[in-house]
């Protein structure tokens, strides 16, 4: 069985970690309550941006939007490849090249 003096220790040590455990809580509740409060906020300027991109949508034709979805074939196609240093082969630019 544990001496009294382990027993304090460990007593202590929960003591510790609760107070730190109850902080955290504290700190990611203000950041929650935080976070609803900036969403509330916004609400008012998505739903307007939601009426004007609305607006907007039922005042375009899409018979003349239809030249910039056209689907096109590329006429080239460019590829390239980067690496890091052990790709290049200068020499000196891996310090294991060389070595066996």
């Amino acid at each position: 069985m544990a001496n009294l003096k382990e027993v304090r220790i460990r007593i202590a040590s929960i003591n510790s970690t609760q107070q730190i455990t109850k902080a955290m809580k504290l700190v990611s509740a203000t950041k929650l309550r935080r976070a609803q409060n900036a969403i509330v906020q916004m609400r008012p300027y998505a739903q307007k941006l939601n009426g004007i991109l609305a607006n907007l949508a039922d005042s375009v034709d899409v018979d003349s939007l239809k030249i910039y979805f056209d689907k096109k074939e590329a006429k080239k196609v460019k590829a390239f490849a980067t690496g890091g240093e052990r790709l290049s082969n200068s020499p000196g630019a891996s310090g294991t090249q060389g070595r066996s």
